[in-house]
Order: structure tokens, then C-alpha cells, then sequence
């Protein structure tokens, strides 16, 4: 596998055995014993749960049990973050098996022939299994599923395993769209739009114009319009057309529509052709009302993938798992509180966003990395200029040099100009603020743009 001087390789978090076992190979003559062992976790119709253990060689322990020496070839895992990117990188790792024709019972051919169906999406993982290591420090190298097992010749099969991200690359958000069902008078400009979700403050004082988030109007009879999914943490002020209204004009309205709770605001002066916008605190930190808001952008990130990715929030107390790697969202989350990181968004509009152009969209607004663990576990990292490492955690760097990482500058990359938008007003559809950083110094002329969709919709 290449491997460029800015893309690590991210292995995991090693233990202290696993670690010296590595480093046996390090300007050492001795080389280190360890063996990748590849498992598939069963689940067939008639039998018990079981795991199936291939590696290169036969052999086997106590602890990890028996394991076929049926893998001709294991392909590369990659895995990593790229300096100059922020889009999170799927993985597709293909392992080679080749059956013994002369045993055939407890061939992969016969559980391939048999079950194809059942084999389809079944666990697996990789480890890096040691002699002189016990089972419970071996390195985790690759966890996910399996997608496909294809027969390549008698006896040989290709196996396709990759990440388990099916919620982000199969899902949808925001999930509900505005329906007669859920309100019978809502009018005909706002009926199919999506529903509208809130994360941050969004305020436009400073920016010259009339509230910075437009609300459909969702009950023509009562005059409410829809702020948010959810119970946001306030509406500060509200317009109509470019009037400010007087807090006694306008009322706020937390309603359970159908399963779905949410946050409106009736302005009985109103009418169908009047335009109600509004400066608004989005979603807090508790579903039931109440909380803090949002504001931290990791916080932000972490929030949506348990709430609306994994989770299928709708009312009541969020959901709060999901597979990602806390204690590396814990650091960023402390990186980013520790900078002042402020994030806004406000979902709207006519067609859903994919989930995972949600996340590339979030991370590269954000200037944050996001990658697949070996554990299977959405990692994070966010660059931190005035440290010496990226990340305290041990890094495997090509397929022999164990250390830990930090970034090498890569001068061929380097920009004389950047700019940046940013303070996006989702009424308007623009962004509001622009920042120029140039370095004259530099003899080519160089330019980046770029914008920052999730950046705080505000001027503090």
C-alpha cells in the first residue's frame, strides 16, 4: 500500500504488549510474531450463533480457538485522514479464500453455497494475533461487515468486507416532510417541504436585514409557522415582512403533532401572503425541553448522528449511542470548547440531504476529520495548529514504522490566498460575511475557496 507523507495510517489505540511486539521489527534483527486472523460471526437458520476463523497458516489457542489456513491473499486495509481533505472515506477490504477441495464439510463453499443470503452482512473483523501476546491485547486491525463473497474459481472465493455505514450512506435527513396529516392547514407554498431542523443561534443583528430564518406557514387558520423539529431553546425575535414585532404580537407554541414535537410561532396579525422570519436558539441537549443549547460544532455533529442518523428521534428524550469513538469525540469536543468553536445550521428547503453529505458538509465547513476506526467507530480529530502532535494516540505509519502521528508540512500543497465564506442566512439563502487571508510573500499565485455552511450565524 503507498502511503503519502500526510495520509497516516490509523491502526487504533495499541496495548503496551502489542505495541513492544510491533516494535520488535524496528532496527531490530528479531522480527515480531504476529498473524492476522480474520473472524466471521454467524447466524444460520437451525443453528447456533458460531464464529469462523481464517488465517494464512492454521493453528490456533485456547482463547481465540481454531483457525483455517484458507487465506491466499489479504488485499490492504486503508485507513486514515488526509491533511487536505475532510470528506470521511469509506473502506473496502478484499480477502482471497481458498478452500482444500479434499475437506469439504466445513468448507467456506459449502457455508457460501448454502447461506448466501445469511452470510450477506454478517460481522467480521480482522486481528492482529501474537504468541507472545494474550487474545485481550491483540490489535483490532479492521471490524465491519461482510457485503459480498464471490466465487472466482473452484474452491476460491473473493470476500468484500467493508464499514458498517449504511445509516449514512442509505439514509435521509430531515426525515419528515410537511403533510395535510400532520397539519390540515398548512399552506400550499409549504406542503412537501422538508421539516425544519434548528442546531445553534441564528441572529441578524449587524447583518442589515430582517430575521435570518424564514418559517413556512403551517396553519393558515391560526397563523402558526413551523420554527423547528424539536423544542428549540428560544425564538428571540420575530418580522413580519421587515418589521420587527412587539413580543405581545407573537407567541411561541411547543406542539406533539402526530409522534413529532415541535416548536411554532403564531402571529395572529398575519396573513398568507406576509412573510414571518425570525431570530431563533435551535435544539438544546435535552429532547423533553429545556437544556443547553448546541452550540459546540463536535457537540452539534455528535447530537445529529445519535438523534437522526442511528437514532429515530422524534419526541421525549434523545437517543444517545451510536457507533462512534467517544473518547476521540470527547477530545475534539475539548478542543473545541477550549477555542470558542461556535457552529449554526438550519435545515430547510424542498429535497432531503443524503446523511453522509450531511457529515462531508459539516467536516469540511468545520475544518474537522472524520475516519473509520478499527473498531469499526467514527473517529474524529480536529487540527490543532499550536500543538506538536495531532492526536496523542499511537499511529502505524506505512506497514513497519510504528509511531505516533504529526503532521509533515507538504509544500507542494501551499496557497497564497484564501477565501472564506461565512454567517450563512438560511432566509436569504446567502452568506453574509466574507474573510481574505493572503501571503504575498509567496511567488505563485495560488488561490482556495471555500464556504462554511455550519459556521455560527452570528456576529458576537
Amino acid at each position: 500500500m503507498s502511503l503519502h507523507h500526510y495520509e497516516p495510517v490509523y491502526v487504533d489505540r495499541l496495548t503496551i504488549q502489542m505495541r513492544q511486539e510491533l516494535q520488535k521489527g524496528l532496527g531490530r534483527p528479531d522480527t515480531p510474531e504476529v498473524y492476522p486472523v480474520l473472524a466471521i460471526s454467524l447466524s444460520l437458520p437451525g443453528q447456533e450463533p458460531s464464529t469462523r476463523l481464517y488465517a494464512g497458516v492454521g493453528g490456533g489457542s485456547k482463547t481465540a480457538g481454531r483457525y483455517d489456513g484458507r487465506v491466499e491473499a489479504w488485499g490492504s486495509v486503508p485507513r486514515g485522514v488526509t491533511v487536505k481533505g475532510n470528506q470521511l472515506q469509506s473502506l473496502d477490504v478484499q480477502v482471497t479464500l481458498a478452500d482444500q477441495p479434499d475437506v469439504v464439510a466445513d468448507s467456506f463453499t459449502v457455508l457460501a453455497s448454502s447461506f448466501p443470503s445469511h452470510l450477506r452482512r454478517s460481522p467480521v473483523s480482522i486481528r492482529w494475533l501474537s504468541p507472545n501476546v494474550r487474545y485481550e491485547d491483540a490489535a483490532v486491525a479492521f471490524s465491519g461487515i461482510l457485503v459480498s463473497a464471490s466465487p472466482i474459481s473452484p474452491w476460491k472465493w473473493r470476500l468484500r468486507l467493508t464499514v458498517d455505514d449504511t445509516a449514512l450512506v442509505g439514509g435521509y435527513f430531515p426525515r419528515y416532510t410537511l403533510s395535510a396529516a400532520d397539519f390540515p392547514q398548512i399552506h400550499a407554498d409549504a406542503l412537501g417541504q422538508i421539516m425544519p431542523v434548528c442546531y445553534g443561534q441564528h441572529v441578524s443583528d449587524g447583518q442589515g436585514k430582517a430575521g435570518m430564518i424564514s418559517l413556512p406557514l403551517v396553519d393558515t387558520v391560526a397563523k402558526r409557522y413551523l420554527a423547528t423539529l424539536g423544542v428549540a431553546e428560544g425564538i428571540d425575535t420575530v418580522f413580519k415582512n421587515t418589521t420587527r414585532l412587539l413580543a405581545t404580537e407573537w407567541t411561541r407554541v411547543d406542539q406533539v403533532v402526530n409522534g413529532k414535537a415541535v416548536t411554532l410561532v403564531e402571529v395572529p396579525s398575519a396573513t398568507d401572503q406576509d412573510t414571518v422570519s425570525v431570530d431563533m436558539r435551535g435544539l438544546t441537549d435535552r429532547g423533553e425541553g429545556g437544556g443547553q443549547l448546541i452550540r459546540n460544532p463536535v457537540r452539534q455533529i455528535r447530537h445529529w448522528l445519535e438523534t437522526f442518523v442511528w437514532g429515530q428521534w422524534s419526541q421525549g428524550a434523545y437517543p444517545t449511542t451510536a457507533p462512534l469513538d467517544y473518547v476521540l469525540f470527547g477530545r475534539a469536543d475539548g478542543l473545541c470548547d477550549a477555542a470558542g468553536y461556535e457552529g449554526s445550521k438550519y435545515f430547510q428547503g424542498a429535497e432531503p440531504s443524503r446523511n453522509k453529505d450531511v457529515l462531508d458538509e459539516w467536516a469540511d465547513s468545520s475544518e474537522i476529520k472524520l475516519f473509520w476506526t478499527a473498531a469499526g467507530k467514527l473517529g474524529i480529530v480536529v487540527l490543532d495548529p499550536g500543538a506538536p502532535m495531532l492526536d496523542g494516540t499511537p499511529w502505524l505509519l506505512g506497514g513497519e514504522e510504528l509511531s505516533e502521528f504529526s503532521i509533515a508540512d507538504d509544500v507542494g500543497g501551499l496557497c497564497s490566498r484564501v477565501d472564506t465564506q461565512y454567517v450563512y442566512g438560511a432566509a436569504d439563502g446567502k452568506f453574509f460575511q466574507d474573510l481574505v487571508v493572503e501571503d504575498r510573500s509567496l511567488l505563485d499565485d495560488i488561490s482556495v475557496s471555500r464556504q462554511q455552511p455550519w459556521s455560527a450565524a452570528r456576529i458576537t
